[in-house]
């Protein structure tokens, strides 16, 4: 990824992007190297993309209507499975050629506990983009190396006038916090 601060710019775009590709269960992220991050209401946003692909239960048919071909990527990965064969210390680099989706407004805003959260793609919203995945091209394996951009951006949390972190429960008179318990009950 060579920079996301105008990550916004490329909307709805078919782009190419050469990124390290992770993931869990929770979904696969393109990551790069970036110094010069998106940022949007003091949240620098992680130099990554949620790699997307049209519904999951939707099946072959439809791969074509968003450019997609799933025997052609099913073979790239293949390829990137045999090339990490018995090594845990490399990351796969490949070129992802897909359409970025970006949202038309972005917020974020500071947790309790100080971090702060912004409401983007993929597992708790945490990229700023999402490409979806057309094709997977030039796949390399490179030694691991530690994220340039690891660290997170910290906030103040909103206080009430007290100092006291304002919670909506708490915040509430002692009448309504039962009436809610009674509704809850209820149910």
């Amino acid at each position: 990824m060579h920079s996301v601060r105008k990550v916004t710019t490329w909307k709805g775009k078919r782009i190419a992007v050469r990124a390290e590709e992770s993931g869990t269960f929770e979904g696969t992220w393109l990551s790069g190297d970036c110094k010069d991050r998106f940022v949007t209401d003091g949240l620098q946003w992680p130099a990554s993309v949620v790699e997307g692909s049209p519904a999951y239960h939707s099946g072959e048919d439809f791969d074509p209507l968003f450019g997609g071909d799933s025997k052609s990527l099913a073979r790239a990965r293949a390829k990137e499975t045999e090339l990490r064969r018995g090594r845990y210390n490399v990351s796969t680099v490949d070129t992802f050629v897909g359409t970025l989706r970006v949202r038309d407004q972005y917020f974020a805003e500071c947790q309790e506990d100080g971090q702060m959260f912004g409401y983007g793609y993929g597992h708790l919203n945490a990229a700023p983009a999402e490409l979806m995945l057309e094709a997977v091209l030039d796949i390399d394996v490179t030694p691991r190396k530690e994220p340039v951009n690891s660290t997170s951006d910290r906030c103040e949390p909103r206080t009430g006038g007290d100092g006291t972190a304002l919670n909506p429960v708490a915040a509430c008179a002692p009448d309504s916090r039962r009436c809610l318990r009674c509704q809850e009950s209820v149910r």
